[in-house]
This record gives structure tokens, sequence and C-alpha cells, in this order.
């Protein structure tokens, strides 16, 4: 697609979130990308990004409903006043189907959403999706189960890194004592991360994780382990850049996909131990560029035998970082969904 396109983005617009870095990059190719942040629900206090109300919408649904309904009309406005020729959303469950609707009747537009999550596990989300004209997921399975509903124009897209951001830092020595560890666990709280932080309470081990002692019981040996800093954006490249490995764990969501935590640590140079996931294995090259593991035991075995082994950590962590750049990023990813969606 050559021509320059007005595309607004419906996405979450905090530094490092895949809306911006998608609206960064749109504009980066030339065309007029305009950013709807669908996490800023009107109220001056979302100005400065995450907050306890914030996490309060997200998890309690019932308050959830009339901050959606606030939102689709902040998004009806916007769409009118641009008049795009492309709506792309990310996830854009905080919009709802009605608008959705009425914005690509009133503009033309084309309506495309790239699903961050496995939409097969969000029932609100999967109503609307037949009012799209393309969806791109991450996840082989998801997508072969909506090809088996009736879907046509879905797609696989693997999610990326953006190297502007997911790089190599210089950092200060100040800065490297505060965010160094030899394991870093970075992101929300779940059954399944919880076991695994647990099972690594006895390694120098760091757990960067937004409202996550709301999340830990009070009994857990992980919360003596947590860092009340909500690691985001390039808090979480400083996080990737001083850890000796991360420790990355998929959400039972992920079927066979892969996180985007993969890509951005990658995209950091960080050395990774990655649980397994079947479409990994065409994303990055399994013990030459990234680290897998199946079970807790083995991920402390692999914790520990790289722990002492520098010289191999480092060189997997920067081939997975040349692979990440080349390869995986907003620049390369925003082309397909511009070229299929056409």
């Amino acid at each position: 697609m050559s021509r320059r396109l007005k595309i607004l983005v419906v996405g979450g617009g905090s530094p490092g979130a895949k809306g911006a870095l998608s609206a960064q990059t749109l504009a980066a190719m030339g065309h007029d990308a305009v950013l709807f942040d669908d996490w800023n629900f009107g109220f001056s206090s979302y100005s400065s990004g995450p907050n306890a109300l914030r996490w309060l919408a997200a998890s309690r649904p019932t308050m959830l409903r009339p901050l959606v309904t606030l939102t689709s009309r902040r998004f009806l406005r916007a769409a009118r006043l641009c008049r795009p020729d492309m709506i792309l959303a990310i996830r854009g469950d905080r919009v709802s189907r009605d608008a959705f609707a009425q914005a690509k009747a009133h503009t033309g537009a084309r309506l495309v959403n790239w699903l961050s999550d496995n939409v097969l596990r969000l029932p609100r989300l999967l109503a609307s999706l037949d009012v799209f004209d393309g969806l791109f997921v991450k996840d082989t399975f998801v997508l072969e189960e909506l090809v088996r509903r009736g879907y046509r124009h879905v797609r696989y897209l693997a999610q990326c890194c953006e190297p502007s951001l997911h790089r190599t830092l210089r950092m200060s020595p100040a800065e490297t004592g505060y965010y160094r560890s030899d394991l870093a666990i970075v992101g929300a709280m779940y059954p399944k991360r919880l076991s695994v932080a647990e099972a690594l309470v006895d390694f120098d081990l760091k757990i960067w994780l937004d409202h996550a002692r709301l999340r830990i019981p009070a009994g857990s040996p992980a919360r003596s382990r947590v860092i009340p800093h909500r690691a985001y954006g390039l808090e979480q490249t400083r996080v990737f850049n001083a850890a000796r490995i991360v420790v990355n764990s998929h959400h039972e969501q992920d079927v066979r996909g892969v996180n985007l935590r993969t890509f951005e640590a990658a995209g950091c140079g960080a050395f990774q131990l990655v649980e397994w996931r079947a479409d990994l294995e065409s994303l990055f090259e399994p013990g030459r560029e990234i680290v897998v593991f199946r079970e807790i035991g083995e991920l402390r075995e692999l914790a520990r035998y790289y722990l002492a082994h520098d010289g191999k950590r480092t060189a997997i962590a920067e081939r997975a970082q040349r692979r990440a750049h080349a390869e995986h990023t907003y620049g390369h990813r925003l082309p397909e969904i511009l070229r299929c969606a056409a």
C-alpha cells in the first residue's frame, strides 16, 4: 500500500504501549496516524499513566461498563473528526461493537483489529469480531479456531519490538545497582507466574509488577521479592538491560502463541529463559537465540547453568537481539497489516 493513509489507531497511549508504538511507526512510514487512547477514560488522573483506578476498571467488569460507554462516545467523536481511511484497533475491547460499527458506517473506513490476547477467552470481544474487515492474531491455535468458526479475514501475526525503545542502554552505576538482579520477572501477576516466582525465591530475584501485592497471597514467599515500581516503557528496558536473566513464563491463554515480552526483552539484548510454546520455534532458534523451559525443575537447572556461564549467556542474548531487530519490529508487522487489509 503506497498511498498516504489517515489511520486512527485505537490503543493504549502510555509510552511503550502497543497503540502508541503502532501510531509512531505508521507516522514514520509516511502515514497520517492519529492515536485514540482507549485507556484514557476522560479523567485527569489518567494523564499520568496507569494507576489504581485503571486497575480497578480492568478487574471489575461492572465498573468497566460505564467507562466503556464513555470511551465509545469519545471514540465516535474522534472518528468523525478524523475521518480515517482505516481504523486499527489494538484489541479494542474498551470501545463497544456498536461504536465501531457506527464509525465504520459514518467514515467508510476499513476496520482492523490486531488482537493482543486470546479472543476465545474474551466473550464480549469475541461477539464483536464480525464488525471487523480484518483480524490479526498472535497464536496459530486461535487462528485455526477462528477459521473453523467461519471467520475469513483472519491472519496470524506475531508480536514484535520497537528498536528505538527496546535496545541496549548505557546505564549509570546507580541505575545498574537499582535494576540489577540475577533473575527478573516483569508483567502482570497470575497463578502460573506466581508459581514460577515462588520456585525461584532462593535466587537473587526481583519481581517488577504493577499492583503485584494485590494479587500475591499474604503468605507467599514471592511477596518479599516484589519491587514496588512499575516496569513499563523505558523502565522495562532498564530492567531488561540490567538483569542477568529474564524469566518469561506464558499465560495459560497462550496455547501456541508467544507473548509480547519475548520480543521486547530480545530487542533489549536480554538473555531469556522462556516457557516453550509451539509458535516460538518459527520466531527464534531455541538454544541459539533463546533458551526454553517446559517445567519449573528444568527452569531452575537452566538458571543455575547460565548464571555460571556468562559468555554463553551473552552470545545467545546478542543473537536474539539481532534477530528481533532484523525481523520482529513494528516496522515489519504494520506493513503486513496494511497490505492484507487493503
